[in-house]
């Protein structure tokens, strides 16, 4: 990831006090980032970072099933 991925953009609301449970609803992982910008320190709490043995489960027919064109 370059640089210009900022830790402001990992703030979960932005200010936005109306939508607290945004925190507990939102699943967010990356997967071997690297780059200035990839610092796992920098975000939210409830940020994951996936393991190897983690990533296959992560398939767009797993996420997406319900909304993709011909239901895979």
């Amino acid at each position: 990831m370059g640089k210009h991925i900022l830790a402001v953009g990992w703030d979960p609301c932005k200010g936005d006090k109306m939508f607290p449970e945004k925190e507990k609803t939102t699943f967010y992982a990356e997967y071997n980032s690297s780059g200035p910008g990839a610092n796992p320190q920098n975000r939210v709490s409830w940020s994951r970072q996936l393991k190897k043995t983690e990533r296959g489960k992560y398939t767009l027919a797993n996420i997406f099933g319900g909304w993709l064109p011909g239901g895979a």
